[in-house]
């Protein structure tokens, strides 16, 4: 959302008041609203910007998916009677305001049917994330003739000119330095080369096999003797007989057939 005055506005803080600007510490604080407050929104990440032109003005961090935060300021007197500006959380404070508005019809910065409010801040625990804010409308209270007057010689304070928006280079020189040291750091801590190590042989996951020797099997797989297929059978020695009367020798018919025929 993009800076604007007035009420029309639609919804998505500490220390003591010092100067012009009323600081709402815990506790309870009167106020009595002037004129119509401006409506503005405020980055915290990943820089501080106070004031930006909104995604339709062309803000980087909005259109980068972070809305900020809507915050609201306006012209107040105080209950001492001190003329001030209140900066405060939009849906903490101003829309409440905005509520009781709607409920009467009355704007709160109407010089004379404006109320005085009382807004009251507790903090649980010390733990100011959790900070509350309660905002009630007490009864109408007009502005004094010496407030009148003062107005009068002195005006409202500027609040465009309080909250001033920021241009689009303004935003990005904010952005380049922190984004860039960033970058650094993490740029050192993902990509920084590993420490070197001496990659020594793993000595027990990766240790080779032991060689065994794939001896021959002896058993199941042992050749067979080798006989040879046609080795003719030993000699037998015929003892010479002794001279006898000549006989024709009759052919023997064969029955080894292991045995060439010579």
């Amino acid at each position: 959302m993009s800076a604007n005055q007035g009420w029309n506005f639609t919804s998505p803080e500490g220390g003591s008041s010092t100067g012009k600007w009323k600081k709402l510490t815990e506790g309870s604080h009167k106020i009595r609203c002037i004129g119509q407050p401006y409506i503005f929104t405020m980055h915290y990440d990943p820089v501080v910007i106070n004031c930006c032109p909104g995604p339709q003005g062309g803000c980087p961090i909005c259109l980068g998916g972070n809305p900020g935060v809507q915050k609201g300021v306006i012209n107040i007197f105080d209950s001492n009677g001190q003329f001030m500006m209140l900066e405060a959380n939009v849906k903490s404070v101003f829309s409440k305001m905005k509520d009781w508005c709607i409920q009467t019809g009355v704007e709160p910065g109407d010089p004379d049917r404006g109320p005085e409010f009382l807004i009251t801040v507790q903090i649980p625990e010390s733990n100011k994330r959790r900070t509350r804010y309660t905002v009630q409308a007490l009864m109408s209270k007009p502005l004094t003739p010496e407030q009148r007057q003062f107005l009068t010689q002195n005006g409202l304070y500027n609040l465009a000119n309080e909250k001033k928006v920021m241009s689009i280079d303004e935003i990005n020189k904010l952005i380049a330095g922190p984004m860039q040291k960033q970058g650094q750091a993490f740029g050192q801590q993902a990509f920084a080369p590993a420490p070197q190590q001496p990659f020594a042989a793993p000595t027990q996951q990766f240790a080779p096999v032991p060689q065994q020797t794939f001896a021959a099997p002896t058993q199941q797989f042992a050749p067979a003797p080798q006989q040879p297929a046609f080795a003719p059978q030993p000699q037998q020695v015929v003892a010479q007989p002794q001279p006898q009367p000549q006989q024709p020798v009759q052919a023997q018919p064969n029955t080894n057939t292991n045995q060439f025929n010579w």
